[in-house]
């Protein structure tokens, strides 16, 4: 019987199994991540056409469960590399931002070998030691997939990115499309710009807009009193497309490199990246100019009364229905 002992972040697990090691190599090469490239590759030939606002939201879908999959396989190499499909499904979504936080900034995580200081440019070390060993400057290959994975993480930490993605992938609550924000100076109050003093701050033909649960306070604990705040973020289809392809290449060194660290001989699985290094750049040449925007009405905190769960539960469990012609719709209050 096989125990192994592991970690998810500082949250600590024992796996007990007859046959880890077989089960681990088996889940780590039935792993397929030039499903994200073929994915994107599927929906930029639809970029163009009636279905563009389609393609361009399932690219940015795809491009969120990437990184999603990416952090889980650096995750667990990190932490359990030898008990892959055991890590993944104790590491909640909270717990993985938590991990991958820490791994931006260089913070002590509880390895295998004790609390050991990571971070992703050592990940990429790790990874990278089994290929293109001739690299000049050395670590070269290493260096660039270090830089990628943070970039990475600023999207996959970014509030708003978090926010899209739940809303794409509960309940597809999204409109796909960007937005054009334009300022201009007005000459007389009250009158708009004229057109040849309005600019261009920003513009993009995608992108999203979703609305977004939120206390209407920011201060105090009566948080199921809430606001329906909308948010329009602005990125470029292109770029999720080349974003993907990056990522399906780091998935597949994690994950050779993983199934080196368990035993496989390096000749047995391939590494790759791209021909061309410029490539780690282009994904983030595309320029959008504003990112995000929210235009909203302030709530006056004297307007709101704040009362109890208990007595909004009151509230609903004493309405009844006039007549049984009255609508089930019709009868809360407006």
């Amino acid at each position: 019987m096989d125990r192994y002992v592991f970690a998810v972040n500082d949250e600590v697990y024992c796996c007990w199994e007859y046959d880890l090691l077989e089960r681990n190599e088996r889940f780590l090469s039935s792993i397929d991540g030039e499903f994200f490239s073929y994915a994107a590759k599927q929906h930029l030939e639809h970029l163009e056409g009636e279905d563009a606002k389609r393609a361009a939201l399932a690219l940015r879908a795809g491009y969120h469960h990437g990184l999603e999959t990416l952090f889980s396989l650096l995750g667990a190499l990190c932490q359990a590399p030898e008990a892959v499909p055991a890590w993944i499904p104790k590491c909640n979504n909270g717990a993985l931002r938590r991990l991958v936080e820490t791994l931006r900034h260089g913070g002590k995580v509880l390895t295998q070998v004790g609390p050991q200081h990571m971070s992703f440019n050592a990940l990429a070390i790790i990874v990278h030691q089994y290929c293109w060993s001739d690299d000049q400057p050395t670590n070269a290959t290493a260096d660039r997939f270090g830089r990628l994975w943070n970039r990475f993480a600023q999207d996959f930490l970014d509030p708003h990115c978090i926010a899209e993605y739940n809303s794409l992938k509960h309940g597809l609550r999204v409109s796909s499309g960007g937005f054009t924000l334009r300022i201009g100076e007005q000459e007389s109050c009250g009158v708009p710009a004229t057109e040849a003093n309005m600019r261009t701050v920003g513009t993009s033909p995608y992108g999203t807009g979703f609305y977004e649960a939120v206390p209407v306070l920011t201060e105090g604990a009566a948080k199921h009193h809430i606001r329906i705040r909308r948010i329009a973020l602005n990125w470029r289809a292109e770029a999720m497309v080349q974003r993907m392809q990056l990522i399906a290449w780091s998935i597949n060194n994690v994950v050779a490199a993983t199934r080196c660290l368990n035993g496989l001989a390096p000749d047995a699985v391939k590494f790759i990246r791209p021909e061309d290094p410029n490539m780690f750049e282009a994904a983030w040449q595309w320029r959008v100019g504003i990112l995000s925007s929210n235009f909203d009405v302030d709530i006056d905190p004297s307007d709101v009364e704040l009362v109890s769960k208990e007595d909004l539960r009151r509230e609903l469990e004493s309405r009844t229905l006039v007549s049984s012609g009255d609508s089930l719709l019709n009868s809360a209050e407006r």
